[in-house]
């Protein structure tokens, strides 16, 4: 073993001791079970050990946190993406609501959702960015923030015409 592989690898064994709390932390809050935030986990960490060669051996703590946190993010969406999409609207709302009464208002708001309004709101509760919405629906990402938050305002004004 060389000198720089040396180097890597003890860098590598640095940030795993240096941010392995926030590691797991991130992993279990973006998780759907546990299953999911070790397959999240074992991700990064593979992604550490590929992209770790692009980190200078005397960077300050600061620039190791930024570069993780952008690594860590990358990883996640690729893991979404990886996901099978299986969040529906339907299944959002048996998570969000407490009540048959809180489940009814929902599904009486989301009717008036003409059918692309529904699949954008489905995909973002999905867990996809504004930037891979806009790739899959080729507009821009202002486009996709633009359509969502119509659909909000758009709820927001039935539910008080309605509602309240």
């Amino acid at each position: 073993m060389n000198r720089r592989e040396e180097e890597i690898l003890t860098l590598y064994a640095e940030l795993l001791r240096d941010f392995q709390s926030h590691l797991l932390s991130y992993c279990y809050r973006h998780s759907r079970d546990e299953a999911d935030a070790d397959q999240l986990l074992v991700g990064i960490t593979n992604a550490m050990l590929r992209g770790v060669r692009t980190l200078r051996p005397d960077s300050s703590p600061s620039e190791r946190n930024r570069w993780l946190r952008r690594l860590m993010r990358q990883t996640l969406a690729d893991h979404r993406r990886r996901q099978p999409s299986f969040v529906s609207i339907d299944h959002a709302i048996d998570i969000a609501v407490e009540s048959d009464a809180d489940a009814e208002l929902v599904e009486s708001l989301l009717q008036h959702l003409n059918p692309d309004e529904r699949a954008l709101l489905q995909d973002r509760l999905a867990g996809f960015t504004p930037s891979e919405l806009s790739g899959r629906y080729n507009v821009s990402v202002d486009a996709i923030y633009q359509r969502y938050h119509r659909i909000i305002k758009k709820l927001k004004t039935i539910y008080k015409q309605y509602y309240e």
